[in-house]
């Protein structure tokens, strides 16, 4: 049997990112995808679902800058689909590197 050994947290960050749905910048999930799939016929299925979500809820997103942000990126196409099933996996896989920074930055109290 194998020996399964699990880090147990003490804590918890409970966040709420405002309009996150409308505001996922697709050229960034688009990369974060690519970096785990090879396959050019999946990235095409990707781009397309990707597509259908363009500029979901625009009438109640608004843009948010930060210092240092590419005005350029504002351009850019963004916004999930809401309703199919990719929409939390890729929620998840966008906000992974957030999750990552928390562990390693946010020191426990």
């Amino acid at each position: 049997m194998a020996d399964l050994s699990f880090k147990t947290l003490s804590y918890v960050l409970q966040c709420d990112i405002r309009q996150f749905f409308p505001s996922v910048d697709h050229l960034l999930l688009h990369n974060l995808l690519a970096n785990k799939i090879e396959d050019d016929r999946i990235m095409w299925l990707i781009d397309r679902i990707l597509e259908s979500g363009h500029e979901v809820l625009t009438d109640e997103y608004e843009m948010v800058y930060f210092p240092g942000d590419d005005l350029f990126a504002a351009n850019r196409p963004r916004g999930l689909p809401i309703g199919n099933l990719t929409s939390q996996f890729w929620a998840n896989v966008y906000l992974n590197p957030l999750d990552h920074f928390v562990q390693v930055r946010i020191p426990e109290q």
